[in-house]
């Protein structure tokens, strides 16, 4: 059996479990490295385990976004962009930025989300909607 078939086993497990019991299992995967975009992050980048996606009610895809690429990404408090903020490294060497690409979702939407998160404190915080940074006409 490969390694995909035994992730999807347990995670269809874990799922029924859920289900019968009425409560809430979350549990995390390394991804593979590559060089994909953290907002670009798809299923294709779990590898062996994407069959995983099928018995799953939500995945979330996440990737740290390095400081050199920070000012490449723009995020806004709401999914219309109306307002946007640029995203500035902290002075703080423990916190780090993350890309959350909502790949798969049975109760509504899929967003990207940005988060910090100081590794000091393992606190989160969801800042809000990231994209890449859009293109003025003028430019």
């Amino acid at each position: 059996m490969e390694i995909g078939d035994e992730v999807k086993k347990t995670a269809t497990v874990l799922s029924t479990i859920a289900q019968k019991f009425k409560v809430f299992i979350a549990s995390s995967l390394q991804l593979l490295e590559s060089n994909t975009l953290p907002v670009n992050l798809t299923i294709n980048d779990m590898s062996a385990s994407r069959t995983v996606k099928e018995v799953l009610d939500t995945l979330c895809l996440m990737k740290q976004i390095s400081n050199q690429s920070l000012k490449k990404y723009e995020y806004s408090l709401t999914d219309t962009f109306d307002e946007c903020y640029e995203i500035k490294q902290d002075r703080d060497v423990d916190v780090r930025y993350y890309a959350c690409v909502v790949d798969k979702n049975r109760a509504g939407a899929k967003p990207t989300v940005l988060f910090r998160l100081n590794l000091a404190y393992n606190h989160w915080e969801e800042l809000g909607y990231l994209r890449l940074k859009q293109l003025d006409d003028n430019e």
